[in-house]
């Protein structure tokens, strides 16, 4: 079980009692599990509608590209490392 329905103790317990034969097992991080997929999905959607060009004026990159200039002109990047090679 994953999600965070993985810690409603309520939900478990009428699961073991319906599963007793094929046994339920919760993994402790199982409550990120929906976020990373959303996650993951929420960037495969922006690259396709950016590819397409379908993104809303809000979000499109561009507007974070003088923030990466001015920070490479000081010699600070966003990594926390030096100046770039």
């Amino acid at each position: 079980m994953t999600g965070g329905l993985a810690l409603d103790t309520g939900l478990l317990a009428a699961l073991k009692e319906c599963l007793t034969e094929q046994g339920l097992e919760v993994e402790a991080n199982s409550i990120y599990a929906g976020a990373m997929g959303a996650a993951i999905w929420g960037a495969f959607r922006y690259d396709k509608l950016a590819g397409l060009g379908l993104l809303p004026t809000c979000l499109r990159r561009p507007a974070l590209r003088p923030v990466a200039q001015s920070l490479r002109a000081t010699g600070r990047t966003t990594s926390g490392g030096g100046s770039e090679a």
